[in-house]
């Protein structure tokens, strides 16, 4: 049985770690990292498959 508690705390984690995930991409983003990356895919020097 899940309790309310349980519950609460379990989606606080999830919160957080999203909250996690969205600084990251946003200060890569900023940084221009992925504009980077993307150049690299592009011109085919970055293996997708490793």
């Amino acid at each position: 049985m899940l309790t309310d508690e349980v519950a609460v705390e379990y989606l606080q984690e999830q919160v957080h770690l999203n909250r996690h995930n969205i600084e990251g991409i946003i200060w890569t983003i900023k940084n221009g990292v992925y504009d980077e990356v993307e150049r690299m895919f592009l011109a085919g020097s970055l293996n997708v498959n490793d």
